[in-house]
């Protein structure tokens, strides 16, 4: 690209850790070379052999494809695509240190959805920072409020966004009736959308005789049972 040519004096022009002839796609020697076969396992996919960053997304070749053997192995992001996954987000954003592995704190550039709650990272990370901000869901945790149900089960359509018929995944308590969303759905059989499931005018959380608000709810002005 560019003009640039590869350098014959040098079996890895663009010091990506990747020999010249596996990024491009050579699996035998230069006949009369005298030289071993170049070991790339699969020579359908190219990279630049002058450029060591070929997608541009911040990670070098050779650190994305960890054994450099020109393949796109299970665990490898792919130095082809700026977003292997398909995710929104850029490798070098998931894989926040460039390092080519999923480190403490980091998204998994190889996985669409990291925490396999079944909403990809992008959807969850709505702003694209790679930080757990007000109004997102975690893409980190399966359960954000840590209620019991997964937020892929709370977000229902999986598109980070809470509808009139969904459950909150970032509260405990959907309704604000005093029963965690868990609850209502497995042993109480109350709705976490409505607060007053039974519509007799007393609300469920009351009705079962709830005393203090759900840990992890934002319910201010929680009615609980005076008796």
């Amino acid at each position: 690209p560019g003009g640039l040519q590869t350098d014959p004096n040098d079996p890895d022009t663009d010091g990506d850790g990747i020999p010249d002839g596996v990024e491009l796609g050579r699996t035998t020697a230069v006949p009369g070379s005298g030289c071993p076969d170049p070991v790339d396992a699969d020579p359908t996919t190219l990279t630049s052999p002058v450029l060591a960053d070929s997608d541009g997304d911040g990670i070098d070749d050779g650190v994305e494809d960890v054994n450099r053997n020109g393949a796109v192995d299970a665990g490898e992001s792919n130095p082809r695509l700026r977003d292997s996954d398909g995710d929104g987000l850029d490798d070098n954003v998931e894989d926040a240190n460039q390092n080519g592995l999923r480190d403490q704190g980091e998204l998994d550039p190889t996985r669409r959805d990291t925490d396999g709650d079944l909403i990809s990272d992008g959807v969850e990370d709505t702003n694209r920072n790679v930080s757990f901000d007000m109004g997102e869901t975690n893409p980190l945790e399966a359960d954000t409020d840590g209620d019991g149900l997964n937020d892929g089960e709370e977000d229902t359509n999986q598109n980070g966004i809470r509808e009139p018929f969904e459950i909150d995944p970032r509260t405990t308590d959907t309704d604000c009736d005093g029963l965690s969303d868990s609850d209502e759905l497995n042993i109480h059989g109350t709705s976490p959308i409505v607060s007053d499931t039974d519509g007799d005018g007393i609300t469920d959380g009351v009705e079962l005789g709830i005393t203090a608000a759900v840990p992890g709810s934002d319910c201010p002005g929680l009615l609980i049972d005076a008796d």
